[in-house]
């Protein structure tokens, strides 16, 4: 009886793993997707510093700016999510097994432990993911002293002081 309940504990706890894998794998794509885009951005904006652009593309970048943000925002919000969500599970897992001397060939230690890899992981990403917020802000800082400087260079124009 008590092995048939640890067989059936650690096959649940092996599908929660899988599913932390799969969750991990998501982040992990979503972060390098916004690092690209980070890095697409950073070069519009240096080519803008360099030739100031009209109205229109600074619009687009202002859009593809807010999207990114949000998109990041969302990306924060589900990294803190999945360590709660894992932090509970560790927490049970540990409260299940009982011992803190565990038998290093007990299956449920072996779990605790690459549950516990997942949870230094989902740390990382999640500070990563806070290291590309902090990029992602860096670039609305430059985006709006660049939409300022074509602000002032139209308004220039328009009152004929740089024909």
């Amino acid at each position: 009886m008590q092995i048939s309940k640890l067989v059936n504990e650690t096959t649940r706890l092996e599908s929660a793993q899988s599913e932390v894998e799969r969750q991990l794998e998501y982040i992990e794509t979503q972060q390098r997707d916004l690092g690209c885009a980070l890095d697409v951005y950073e070069k519009q904006v240096s080519a803008a510093l360099v030739e100031i652009t009209g109205g229109t593309e600074r619009r687009l970048a202002d859009d593809e700016r807010a999207k990114a943000y949000d998109m990041a925002s969302s990306l924060n919000h589900q990294l803190d999510d999945m360590s709660r969500a894992l932090t509970s599970m560790i927490d049970d897992v540990n409260r299940m097994s009982g011992d803190t001397g565990r038998v290093a060939d007990d299956p449920l230690a072996q779990v605790v432990q690459i549950l516990d890899a997942h949870l230094t992981s989902l740390e990382w990403v999640d500070r990563n993911a806070s290291d590309l917020s902090a990029r992602i802000d860096a670039v609305a800082k430059l985006q709006d002293n660049v939409s300022a400087k074509l602000d002032i260079h139209h308004q220039g124009k328009q009152s004929g002081l740089l024909d």
